[in-house]
């Protein structure tokens, strides 16, 4: 199984109802048609953290899923 692509959906919310902040929703999906999807926010950098998710996504595609640790260690070193 290999990373296929990487899609971010930015969903910006009321500043009166949430205090301004913004959710990202990313969805992973692979070669066999299993697709998975995470969240995150950063207050008012939305833009900044779907760049980053963005970049991440080169290295991820062509990736096994299923190495998990190899994935975030690699991806932490990138940032560290």
């Amino acid at each position: 199984m290999k990373i296929t692509d990487v899609k971010v959906f930015r969903m910006a919310t009321p500043v009166h109802k949430t205090a301004g902040t913004n959710w990202l929703f990313v969805r992973i999906d692979t070669d066999t048609g299993i697709s998975g999807w995470g969240e995150g926010s950063l207050q008012y950098k939305d833009a900044a953290l779907e760049a980053e998710i963005l970049d991440f996504a080169k290295f991820l595609e062509g990736k096994d899923p299923l190495r998990i640790d190899w994935i975030w260690t690699s991806l932490y070193r990138r940032v560290t």
